[in-house]
């Protein structure tokens, strides 16, 4: 396993996420959960759906990457990121009736990286693609992370927004990567 590969499955979530339904049951009924209607209090079902659209297409598009990237990194880095997206969904489909299906916004990014063949240039749209996903699925992790209440959505993304954010500094670097490979080759 290479170095690179260490440093993306310590950042990922997969052992904090398999380790989810455990917490889960820890958690003292005796705490009362936040209710919707509390002032400034986020709806959890909003939370869980918008984190399934951006997660689907982080999913797809990594699926994708997987068959057609040519640097090894950005295909290792789309594994990974596979495996994760995969936990997320499962962690989060346990709470209860989800739609795991993008949006149209989410569709149409899709599509578009779908239309692209495997080459450098697929590479820097899926890592640049991925780049702005991850900053959306933060977004999505901090509305429910500043919360006290012990429930598995609270606590999904608590974990999400660490790993998230470490994702972004590994995406930057790939991105980073691809850039000077593409300007030695013009050269």
């Amino acid at each position: 396993m290479t170095r690179f590969a260490r440093t993306l499955m310590a950042a990922g979530l997969g052992v904090s996420l398999l380790s989810m339904p455990a917490l889960a049951q820890q958690v003292d009924p005796a705490i009362p959960e936040v209710a919707d209607e509390t002032p400034g209090s986020v709806d959890v079902e909003a939370f869980v759906a918008e984190t399934l659209s951006a997660g689907t297409l982080s999913l797809r598009a990594s699926e994708l990457a997987v068959e057609r990237a040519q640097n090894a990194r950005v295909a290792e880095f789309a594994g990974l990121e596979l495996r994760e997206q995969v936990s997320v969904a499962q962690v989060l489909s346990a709470t209860g009736e989800v739609n795991q299906e993008m949006g149209e916004a989410h569709a149409e990014r899709f599509a578009a990286l779908e239309a692209m063949a495997a080459g450098p240039e697929f590479d820097m749209a899926y890592v640049e693609a991925q780049i702005e996903l991850h900053r959306e699925l933060l977004g999505i992790q901090q509305t429910l992370s500043a919360r006290t209440d012990p429930t598995v959505e609270v606590i999904v993304a608590k974990l999400s927004e660490q790993a998230i954010t470490s994702h972004i500094a590994m995406l930057d670097w790939l991105r980073e990567g691809l850039a000077e490979g593409a300007q030695q080759t013009a050269q």
